[in-house]
């Protein structure tokens, strides 16, 4: 057996109900308190402010205060894919040159480069569908999907 296997945060056993005292690492990991707040400085526009109160009115009990700085990333990346969504709605996903020659529009690159950053922001702040049955306690059965938060 080797050393490949990719260790399980603390926080992460600790919300699924599977963290045994005995090799708990750091007796602090615990969710940390509150709503995510902005951190010093961040500035958004009113799309992103618009999606920062939507997040923190909406979101699970997953995140504290102190992840404010993920939530504020979600909330711009959550914009940019709005913005190059809407963009390419409107130029549309095929360019064709003055040659003839058929391409494929450069921002629809970049709308999948970030959904990608979107969906892994998701995942790593715990706010997917996937992301949370990760986190729901392993501890008994679940009678269906409404144990799931």
């Amino acid at each position: 057996m080797g050393n490949n296997a990719q260790r399980t945060a603390t926080v992460t056993k600790l919300l699924r109900g599977t963290a045994r005292a005995d090799r708990r690492r750091d007796e602090g990991a615990v969710k940390p308190a509150g709503v995510p707040e902005l951190p010093p400085g961040a500035r958004l526009s009113a799309r992103e402010r618009a999606l920062w109160d939507w997040y923190t009115a909406n979101i699970p009990p997953i995140l504290g205060a102190v992840d404010g700085g993920v939530l504020l990333r979600l909330t711009k990346v959550t914009a940019r894919v709005e913005e190059i969504e809407a963009a390419v709605e409107a130029a549309g996903m095929i360019l064709v040159a003055p040659s003839g020659r058929v391409t494929v529009h450069p921002l629809f690159t970049a709308q999948m480069a970030a959904t990608s950053q979107y969906r892994a922001l998701l995942r790593d702040a715990g706010l997917s569908p996937a992301a949370r049955l990760n986190l729901a306690p392993t501890e008994g059965k679940a009678e269906g999907w409404g144990d799931v938060d």
